[in-house]
């Protein structure tokens, strides 16, 4: 599906200079209005605008005038939460470095990221307190600990600074009301998930993160309510959720675990809601499974080629013919806003066939993170959109296919990484980052990623390879779960015969094809794609797994453990 569009305009967006001046702005604006809700503590709560600009105050003011914060590194591993939110908001009007924590980590990988961020104090829930306490005593950096939650186990209480430093205002305290802050220094520090097995520490302004976020507004329309579900610490949850939402008035529902996604649609009826591959993935099987289950699979395709006919002839009945099915996700939702890796394109065409539009977008953490996104009237699912007006971007030496590295250059781009000169020297040319992804930019200025850098294959023969060319020939396959394609080296340590190592859909096996059965439907499948591909990009050897591929905590397969 593709929205063509000539000299489209922006939607401009009114821009602020600064956090402080946003949430004056939006708590003036909106007030009394529901900005969160969420479940904790087997209840249910609420929060206005204004009860988030207080909750901010109360806690800077303690930071500040408490405990004398500064330019100190903040650290925070915490599920997500409200509690989070109002941490992030604070450190960003302070002049401290927040280091966003990925819970999911293992304790060497918590300890590492304390250290190699000079971490001075960590705020951390109760939860996970008691799971990282040991390891925590191992940081020396460390030199205070404030706890979320009421186990604090002897250590500073979050809601006791909080409640203290609203007293603090009350009195008159301006030390963190009136703070002065820079937003061109670094502001925080977001380490990468590490596909590659190395992480490194984004160094990223406060320019870099609003910015992003709210240019990302001139891209899209955005709705009046939101579940937000995918990690905090990641950054295009942090940014483009809990910031665009925020400052366009929304209201947003805190989703608190993978396993309440579909209760919490239910619950709370939103309208958008920010997603990876997987999650869109997951809803696509079980609306189809449900639809085989109860026997109305065939009539489900039939509304559908109906629909899209008379959408032909200018008449929508979206919302009537596929009610039952919408309902399922809540009954109002109308956007996906999906990015972090590639998408099938199938998957997009079913969901807006029945009336949810899926945006996908392109980020990289080095980017604050957006450098593009689909747009409302503009989209094309087989693109990751077109740029933020914060950046632009451009091809370096393209092929004959105007394909080559993708490079950035903007108000998006990081500093550099964090106390490693030598990376940072390396990510740039001429001014201009490096993403290290493949891609190329058609004559309307959508991107369309092909490859990453890293995975190229170099064949002894000096053929290059994408393996993503030939993993996208299987996107639609119904028998193959995952598919992983790399080049098996021969004796002299050269790259040789493509392989595909495969999980197949183990849920046809359940329903009754055998296990053989369903790698010889694969392999016919292989055979298929084989012969449409020169000799050189041909898959060669094919072994299959019984288990899914490893993966990085944002659901991406770890490449560089396959096949050793």
């Amino acid at each position: 599906m593709k929205r063509q569009y000539k000299n489209y305009p922006y939607y401009n967006t009114p821009k602020v200079s600064d956090f402080r001046e946003m949430v004056n702005t939006c708590t003036e604006k909106y007030g009394t209005k529901l900005l969160y809700k969420f479940k904790q503590g087997g209840e249910m709560h609420e929060k206005t605008y204004i009860d988030f600009k207080n909750d901010i105050d109360g806690f800077g003011t303690a930071l500040v005038s408490k405990l004398g914060v500064n330019e100190e590194h903040i650290a925070l591993i915490c599920e997500n939460c409200y509690d989070w939110i109002v941490v992030y908001y604070t450190m960003m009007m302070t002049n401290g470095v927040f280091v966003p924590v990925d819970r999911e980590l293992p304790p060497e990988g918590i300890a590492n990221v304390l250290r190699q961020s000079d971490a001075d104090m960590l705020i951390i829930s109760d939860t996970y307190l008691t799971k990282f306490a040991s390891v925590i005593e191992t940081v020396e950096n460390i030199k205070k600990v404030i706890v979320i939650g009421n186990k604090t186990e002897g250590r500073e209480s979050y809601y006791a600074l909080k409640e203290e430093g609203k007293k603090l205002v009350e009195s008159g305290d301006k030390s963190f009301t009136e703070l002065k802050v820079d937003v061109n220094k670094l502001a925080s520090l977001v380490f990468t998930s590490g596909t590659t097995g190395v992480s490194k520490g984004v160094m990223l302004t406060k320019y870099n993160i609003l910015a992003t976020a709210l240019y990302a507004m001139d891209n899209m329309l955005i709705d009046e309510s939101y579940l937000s579900v995918l990690p905090y610490h990641h950054t295009f949850e942090s940014s483009m959720g809990l910031i665009c939402y925020y400052y366009n008035g929304s209201t947003v529902y805190i989703n608190e675990n993978l396993r309440s996604v579909a209760a919490n649609m239910k619950l709370y009826k939103p309208h958008n809601i920010l997603v990876v591959p997987l999650l869109v993935e997951t809803m696509y099987k079980r609306i189809w499974n449900t639809a085989e289950e109860t026997g109305k699979a065939d009539t489900l395709r039939k509304a559908i080629k109906i629909s899209n006919a008379l959408r032909k002839v200018g008449i929508d009945l979206r919302k009537k013919l596929f009610k039952s099915v919408t309902e399922n996700l809540g009954g109002n939702l109308c956007k996906f806003i999906c990015g972090g890796a590639a998408i099938k394109p199938n998957i997009c065409e079913f969901f807006d066939d029945i009336g949810i539009t899926v945006l996908t977008g392109y980020g990289i953490s080095e980017c604050s993170p957006l450098v593009s996104v689909n747009r409302n009237c503009f989209y094309d699912f087989e693109s990751v959109g077109v740029t933020s007006p914060l950046c632009e971007a451009k091809i370096d030496e393209p092929n004959e296919n105007g394909e080559g590295e993708i490079c950035v250059k903007g108000g998006n781009v990081m500093l550099g990484y964090y106390k490693n000169p030598e990376a940072t020297e390396a990510a740039f040319k001429d001014g201009w980052f490096l993403t290290g992804d493949i891609g190329r930019i058609d004559d309307q200025g959508r991107i369309y990623i092909t490859g990453r850098k890293k995975n190229l294959i170099v064949l002894k023969n000096g053929k290059n390879v994408y393996p993503e060319e030939i993993e996208n020939y299987f996107n639609e396959s119904k028998t193959i779960s995952e598919l992983v394609v790399y080049a098996l080296k021969d004796e002299h340590d050269q790259e040789s015969a493509i392989t595909a190592e495969i999980f197949p859909n183990m849920d046809l096996v359940k329903e009754g094809t055998t296990l053989d059965q369903l790698k010889a439907q694969i392999n016919d499948e292989i055979s298929a794609v084989n012969a449409k591909l020169p000799n050189y990009k041909q898959i060669k050897k094919v072994t299959f797994r019984d288990t899914e591929f490893e993966k990085t905590t944002t659901k991406k397969i770890k490449r560089h453990v396959v096949g050793k």
